[in-house]
């Protein structure tokens, strides 16, 4: 809603002043003026004579003057002066859309507050017969424009302290300035008829338009704060309300309905009641406002570019006058084809088309309720004429029976109750025409409503049908759902049945009746549909030539021979898997993008899989009774299914891939639940490798669950730092959790690699901090979910992963490190597990992994005042938490012993000195005695060992020969470069004086 630059349209109401006003006594005016350098007569005391003074050079020059002189002006009724002054403020003041230079000065003066005290007086915008009277609705006029200059400039950009206090100003002061618009609410309706269509409501030159400006934009610096919200009962509200109903200007009618959405949404149901009722008991001496509010809602509902969230809040705004006053707002008489009922229906199947499903529900739903309240009302039986009126011509039904399978999948009786209400009225004449003539063929009498049912019927059937029903209730929904719509299909002489070919060498023609009518839902073709004769046998049908050319029937087929436990499931997967390119012990990445993956959206095909996934006895023990959901078929599922979904990550950009993705959110929660509640078959049966591959495939698609984006780009690509990932959504404790216990039993390479950066952002996001104490709530929660036997396999991949070199960049070590800290400072119990003898703990698995990153890292900065750079910080975590668990574990021995075996072996002197130096190099007194605590406990058992009277010869026991020799080679060369250190300070001498100590003992 941008302000407008003056227009060249004739004043209608512009007075100009008489000669009396022109010429004041100069002895009646306020001594003395502000003053001001551009007058070019000055009285005997110095004040500038007004008619001398160069209004102009005094707004663009003099700025921190402008307010002082409108409260001259104002207060001593300066007429000719004042109207001179304030066009030519507007000039200065309209910037081409960006603050004018002068704008400090306005706000330090505090110029938007004296604009609207003005603007607030009861007697201002006095009608033109006052022709002699100071405070006329012209100069009304330009005050308002004026505020309405300077609130548009507080919307935008940082405002300073003077901007704030002139915010703070105006909203103490808005609710007697919307009060006072509303008391010239009749000016909207005089202007509007000299006003043609499609033109504003100009600024500066008549008084609705800048006054809608400001009542808008001083309820956009009230959202700032939650405190200061305009309540819906405010005079605001009323006001862009009329506004709205007489605008001309289409391009400004939906700020104004953004602006009511606003109000209405934040407020309570019995406040939007009391806010209908007052508004009509404020304009009911206006016989004419009802009607003309009512057309223009209905002439912006059929408006083409209304879509999306603008449609929304339209329909939103429209259901609220009708949901409270029925009897008033539906009863409005329009034109043939212009009323209510064909406005929304038009709405509707625009959003339907051009919107998000969420919009499109959403509508749907208001829709549907306004019907219902609207049928049910004094005046439901004008609603139902019109409902049954334009039920054919404008396909109505095509809105109710989404909105009635909906109701039914989600199990929402009151909306089954809506749908009912409105498909009785919808079919009351058939009804009738039966029961007056006994005619049961009375599809010919109806031939519209016949022929957009027909379209969809069977469909529709077939959608109720598929639904599962999880308990009495929506069992019951089902049945009465299923008993209304075949009822209403018999009354057109429609009947139960498709026609569906798919033969062996023969492409399938699937029935007319079968085509969608909406592209975001499944075609379901339920057991009933292959009861008809001349229905194909699974048995006979070529399941290659389905998947390759009868793409769309692909998911029907599958939940139908699921729910079948039909074995031909098996090869319909066998081919589903041929068609994504998937090859046994595939690697992540090795899919291919099969033309039909369009239909297989459209179709929600990898929901499908996952509901099966997410089935009980999915994950079944081998060699188990079952002899449909075999080890095998689960396995299959799960893999198509990890296909499935990596192909939809690669198109996240189309509309069908986000409706998809949409539906795949919705059952993220219970299949990540399913896999947790089967995670025990992989400790019972980790030798088979069918339950590793299914772990696999199941870990994939979790990943890709999980990960949002395409997981290959998003953690298969080591190259990022994981500071550059996109962040993740908030998960439910069990997707938390089911991950990382896949994880531990993986023996994928690439995604025992993949996993551990989402795992590490998942801990992150169980906090949404970003401190050492990061995974405290995720490790302590993990542990006490699992089982003792979980715990040891755990630890040991830990260790699998740190020896590994496949963590090598900077983000998956950091990554890898953090994960196994986070457990060590949180869950010491982890250090205390017992693993196969001969397998490396964790400790010394660390210490390998931080000796490796030093060996490669790039060489450190020496500008940082840190013991490390930006590549080692995963070394100086692990350090830290190491030395932090040497102080505090009750496994201490334990640790102890562990670093001392693997010390000389693994030559962690090596490793654990240059950052010792490097810490006293640079006077890092935190990280020095991190590592020096770890390489005295290195040291102690050799201390320990050596007998007291032998400790002054340095010979070290047979045991430790390893760490003797590694120390030794490097013992003289460490000893020198501490020597050569330089302190700057007393504390830096005495750090140094530490370190030589320290080696000289190791010595």
């Amino acid at each position: 809603m941008d302000l407008r630059t003056i227009v060249s349209l004739e004043v209608y109401y512009s007075v100009q002043p008489t000669s009396d006003c022109q010429q004041r006594d100069a002895d009646d005016l306020e001594k003395p003026s502000p003053g001001t350098r551009f007058a070019r007569e000055y009285d005997a005391e110095g004040n500038p004579k007004l008619n001398t003074i160069d209004w102009e050079k005094l707004s663009v020059h003099e700025p921190d003057r402008v307010a002082a002189w409108i409260l001259y002006l104002h207060k001593n009724e300066c007429t000719c002066e004042a109207l001179a002054f304030l066009p030519i403020l507007y000039k200065t003041m309209n910037y081409g859309g960006s603050r004018p230079p002068q704008w400090a000065a306005f706000s330090k003066a505090a110029l938007p507050c004296v604009l609207m005290d003005i603007a607030c007086e009861d007697d201002m915008f006095q009608e033109r017969s006052c022709d002699e009277a100071f405070k006329t609705l012209n100069y009304g006029i330009k005050i308002v424009s004026l505020l309405g200059f300077c609130t548009l400039t507080l919307c935008k950009g940082i405002l300073s302290e003077d901007d704030r206090l002139c915010k703070a100003g105006i909203l103490s002061k808005r609710d007697r300035f919307m009060k006072a618009m509303w008391k010239r609410r009749h000016l909207i309706q005089l202007e509007s008829d000299i006003i043609e269509p499609d033109h504003a409501f100009s600024d500066f030159i008549t008084l609705p338009y800048p006054a809608h400006s400001c009542v808008g934009q001083i309820l956009v610096l009230s959202k700032d704060d939650e405190t200061q919200l305009v309540p819906l009962s405010s005079f605001a509200s009323h006001f862009l309300l009329f506004y709205f109903a007489y605008d001309t200007l289409r391009s400004n009618t939906m700020g104004t309905i953004g602006l009511l959405h606003g109000m209405v949404s934040q407020t309570e149901r019995p406040a939007i009641k009391d806010w209908v009722n007052a508004h009509l008991e404020m304009t009911q001496s206006d016989e004419t406002y009802v009607p003309l509010l009512m057309a223009k809602i209905c002439d912006t509902l059929r408006n083409e570019s209304i879509v999306g969230m603008d449609a929304y809040a339209l329909t939103s705004v429209c259901a609220k006058l009708i949901f409270w006053r029925p009897d008033v707002f539906a009863a409005v008489d329009l034109p043939e084809g212009f009323g209510l009922v064909p406005s929304l229906t038009a709405h509707c199947h625009r959003q339907t088309c051009s919107s998000t499903p969420e919009i499109v529900r959403d509508v749907q739903v208001i829709v549907m309720e306004m019907m219902r309240v609207a049928v049910k009302s004094s005046v439901g039986g004008a609603v139902s004429k019109q409902l049954t009126q334009y039920a054919g011509p404008l396909n109505y039904i095509a809105i109710l029976a989404p909105y009635l399978v909906l109701a039914v999948k989600e199990n929402l009786p009151a909306d089954l109750n809506t749908a009912y209400v409105v498909l009785n009225r919808i079919q009351s004449p058939i009804v009738e025409r039966g029961h007056r003539t006994g005619d049961r063929e009375l599809a010919a009498e109806f031939p519209e409503q016949q022929r957009t049912t027909e379209r969809i019927w069977h469909d529709i059937l077939k959608d109720l049908v598929a639904i599962r029903a999880t308990n009495d209730q929506q069992r019951e929904l089902k049945k009465t759902a299923l008993h209304v719509w075949r009822s209403y299909g018999s009354l057109l002489n429609l009947r139960d049945g498709a026609n569906v070919v798919t033969m062996r060498n023969k492409p399938s023609n699937p029935s007319s009746n079968s085509c969608r009518s909406s592209s975001a839902n499944i075609n379901i073709l339920g057991p009933w549909a292959f009861q008809v004769k001349g229905d194909p046998d699974p048995c006979t049908v070529d399941w290659k030539k389905v998947v390759s050319d009868e793409p769309d029937h692909v998911a029907s087929w599958l939940l139908y021979l699921h729910e079948s436990q039909d074995k031909a499931a098996t090869e319909l997967l066998l081919a589903l898997h041929s068609a994504f390119g998937g090859r046994s012990g595939e690697t992540p990445g090795s899919h291919i993008r099969p033309l039909q993956r369009v239909a297989f959206r459209r179709t929600v095909l990898p929901c499908i899989l996952m509901e099966i996934a997410s089935e009980k006895g999915m994950v079944p023990i081998p060699y188990c009774n079952n002899t449909f959901k075999t080890l095998e078929y689960s396995t299959l599922i799960f893999n198509v299914c990890a296909l499935s979904l990596e192909v939809l990550d690669d198109e996240m950009s189309t509309e069908d891939s986000q409706a998809c993705r949409t539906s795949i959110n919705k059952r993220r929660e219970s299949f990540c639940e399913a896999l947790w509640l089967a995670r025990q078959h992989l400790q019972l049966n980790r030798k088979s490798k069918l339950v590793n591959d299914l772990s696999t495939y199941a870990l994939r698609c979790v990943m890709l669950l999980l990960g949002g984006t395409s997981w290959l780009s998003k953690y298969h690509d080591r190259t990022e730092p994981a500071e550059s990932k996109p962040s993740l959504v908030s998960f439910t404790s069990v997707e938390q959790h089911v991950i990382l216990y896949y994880w531990a039993y993986t023996a994928n390479a690439d995604l025992f690699v993949g996993g551990i950066p989402l795992v590490w952002s998942l801990m992150v996001e169980s906090t949404k901090v970003e401190t050492e104490c990061v995974g405290e709530s995720y490790t302590k929660e993990h542990i006490e979910r699992s089982d003792a036997k979980y715990l040891p396999r755990l630890i040991a991949q830990f260790s699998r992963a740190l020896r590994r070199d496949v963590f090598h960049t900077v983000g998956t070590s950091g990554q890898l490190v953090g994960v196994c800290t986070q457990f060590m400072n949180f869950t010491p119990e982890v250090l205390g597990v017992e693993l196969p003898k001969g397998v490396m703990g964790l400790v010394p698995s660390l210490m390998l992994h931080m000796h490796r990153r030093r060996c490669t890292s790039s060489p450190r900065s020496k500008s940082n005042d840190n013991v490390s750079g930006e590549q080692d910080a995963s070394i100086l975590l692990g350090i830290q938490s190491l030395c932090s668990e040497l102080a505090r574990s009750p496994f201490k021995d334990k640790i102890i012993a562990e670093l001392a075996r693997y010390a000389g072996k693994l030559n962690f002197v090596a490793f654990l000195l240059p950052y010792m130096v490097e810490a006293v190099e640079r006077n890092s007194s935190n990280s020095f005695y991190a590592a020096a605590v770890i390489l005295r406990y290195v040291f102690q058992p050799i201390h320990e060992a050596i007998c007291p009277e032998r400790q002054c010869l340095g010979r070290c026991v047979p045991e430790y020969a390893d760490l003797r020799r590694t120390t030794a080679k490097i013992w003289h060369d460490t000893l020198k470069s501490l020597l050569n250190v330089k302190p700057k300070d007393e504390e830096h001498h005495e750090l140094k004086e530490d370190g030589l100590r320290i080696w000289r003992q190791a010595g």
